[in-house]
């Protein structure tokens, strides 16, 4: 995996702590608690006041109690600081959406870059903790912002890979707004960028017009799977998307969108879930646990070959019925609603997957025990310290962590479980798999699995997977979209028999397969393959 650390930000290192803002925040802690004494009882300090209220100092932004956590009652004057922090960027957005409706008399559209929840880890120490970023879920609710953007990431971007996303952009559906995605990729035409200047892509750029054409298939393949809308842009100015070939290119693009809108919403099998208020719940340097457990799962999720879609986790209860596994990334604070809205899913046979340390801050301390309360599964802490390894006992499939992760703890095995991983020289179970209700419980005491093992998973789950190997994998109705990193003979399967198979870029003249769901194909390196499926 690339690190990303050409483009690696400082701003938003640390936090503003002028009059002005101090003054906001004073305001924003009367409207969030009302009373002073609920308050003092939050932040367990019986003199705090509104009026005597602080920002913390960055070594109190930085203090833990367990591992990365927070204490929930010590270290909330912290928490606070940092919602607030999204509040004000996410309540500013709102008020200027008011200002143009008001302005046009409802008749615009607004939209706003907003809620970066996957992409801001890979950008610096403490960029996500501290950027504003955190309140996707508080400016879904507002009425006056239409659409969400934001570009597709800039890590795993290039030829080969599989192209991610900054944010858990299949939320913003849930809640009748629609996702608006930046294709900006750093093409064949983009000049080199002027000294001193930022070119997000130039480190994978495109060299010529069939590389370009494949980068750009892969991201709206990307794209229209979730059916997101985008738009192309011209980064520096530099007239990147300026070629006649390239556009005449776009009769397939629209025919592919026209289909994207045969159904009204993205139905994936396979749920990726973040929680906002669990990143609030770690100390705002803990980089390094926010990678794992949010940033690197993507490596894996976008090469699953299978349909996933990218949730926050108070959207729990409006997941679609099609989902049937759901990975809880970050579940430090779910709370009683959010546990409840994953039993439906359960009783339909879906599984569950828990990673790290699920609950552990929900409440007015931390507490471990809560792992067992919620996964089935009981854990316990071993002292040991340092980079580590996992293998997988179910995949050919090795994982190695090179930064320290604790609590470092490991599953107390028992008779009903299935042991999933373990640590590599220490022999602990660091993974299991148990039954719960109709479906299946999954914890993981490590902050991310491999994507085999997540397919093993999957497959006992029931869900479907379009190609046999690993990659990135993309459904725009009746369409099939892949991309390949290396040269393959490819196995790929329809979840129903059909009439026929057409490979339509690159294209072949005669249909792939006829009468079947199962086709073979050999595919060259860095190539995004295009198929059209009749039923």
């Amino acid at each position: 995996m690339q690190t990303g650390e050409w483009f690696y930000y400082h701003a938003n290192e640390s936090l503003d702590y002028s009059d002005a803002n101090q003054t906001a925040f004073r305001a924003w802690l009367a409207a969030h608690y009302r009373t002073e004494k609920r308050l003092q009882e939050a932040w367990g300090n019986p003199g705090i006041t509104f009026e005597s209220a602080e920002i913390p100092k960055p070594a109190v932004m930085e203090a833990t109690d367990l591992g990365p956590f927070r204490h929930p009652v010590d270290h909330r004057a912290a928490a606070d600081a940092q919602r607030f922090q999204s509040d004000l960027v996410a309540d500013t957005i709102a008020h200027f959406a008011r200002v143009v409706k008001d302005a046009t008399n409802g008749r615009s559209l607004v939209g706003a870059f907003y809620g970066y929840t996957f992409e801001l880890n890979h950008n610096g120490p403490q960029v996500l903790a501290q950027s504003g970023h955190l309140s996707l879920g508080r400016l879904l609710a507002c009425p006056d912002v239409d659409m969400i953007h934001a570009p597709y990431a800039y890590f795993e971007c290039g030829l080969g890979q599989p192209g991610h996303f900054h944010l858990p952009l299949d939320s913003i559906a849930l809640h009748g707004k629609l996702a608006v995605l930046e294709e900006d990729s750093y093409t064949h035409l983009a000049s080199d960028p002027p000294p001193g200047i930022t070119a997000p892509g130039v480190h994978v750029r495109t060299r010529t017009l069939d590389e370009t054409l494949s980068l750009n298939r892969r991201n709206y393949g990307n794209f229209l799977t979730h059916k997101a809308g985008f738009w192309y842009f011209d980064l520096l100015s530099d007239g990147r998307w300026h070629d006649d070939e390239f556009w005449k290119t776009a009769p397939l693009l629209r025919r592919m969108a026209a289909t994207a809108r045969d159904k009204p919403a993205y139905e994936p099998e396979v749920a990726f879930v973040v929680d906002e208020e669990s990143v609030h719940a770690l100390a705002s340097n803990t980089r390094p646990y926010l990678l794992q457990s949010i940033g690197n799962w993507r490596h894996e999720l976008a090469r699953l070959g299978t349909t996933v879609g990218y949730y926050l986790q108070s959207d729990l209860a409006k997941l679609p019925e099609s989902v049937k596994v759901v990975i809880l990334a970050t579940p430090y604070t779910i709370d009683d609603s959010a546990n409840r809205a994953l039993r439906p899913i359960v009783r339909r046979g879906g599984t569950i997957i828990w990673t790290f340390a699920p609950g552990v801050a929900e409440s007015r301390d931390l507490d471990l025990s809560r792992v067992k309360a919620l996964t089935g599964i009981e854990s316990a802490t071993m002292d040991r310290s340092g980079p580590f390894a996992i293998f997988s006992t179910v995949t050919d499939e090795r994982v190695q962590f090179e930064h320290d992760w604790q609590p470092r703890l490991r599953i107390q095995e028992s008779g009903n479980m299935q042991i999933l991983a373990r640590y590599e020289g220490a022999e602990e179970a660091a993974a299991a798999a148990r039954p719960m209700g109709g479906g299946a419980s999954v914890y993981t005491a490590v902050p991310r699995l491999p994507v085999g093992l997540l397919r093993w998973i999957c497959r006992n789950s029931g869900v479907h997977f379009y190609r046999e190997s690993p990659g990135m994998t993309g459904v725009v109705g009746s369409y099939l979209v892949a991309h390949t990193s290396e040269a393959i003979t490819e196995r790929f399967r329809w979840p129903e028999p059909v009439k026929s198979v057409e490979r339509l870029i690159p294209y072949s003249p005669i249909p792939i397969v006829t009468d079947a769901q199962v086709w073979r194909d050999d595919l060259p390196a860095n190539t995004t393959v295009i198929y059209r499926v009749t039923k």
